[in-house]
């Protein structure tokens, strides 16, 4: 199923702008590495997400 956006073709002015930090998100960063990913779902495809 594709689902329709709308475009505009014109530049838009931002209506707010709402600064962040790192510290503003309760919890860690998740980093993604491709060839880790490919690893474990080869090793595990049911695994998904592999938290560890």
């Amino acid at each position: 199923m594709r689902e329709p956006h709308l475009i505009c073709p014109q530049p838009v002015r931002p209506l707010l702008a709402v600064p962040v930090t790192p510290a503003d998100f309760p919890l860690p960063v998740r980093l993604h590495d491709a060839a880790t990913v490919d690893a474990r779902c080869a090793a595990d495809p049911w695994g998904f997400p592999w938290l560890d």
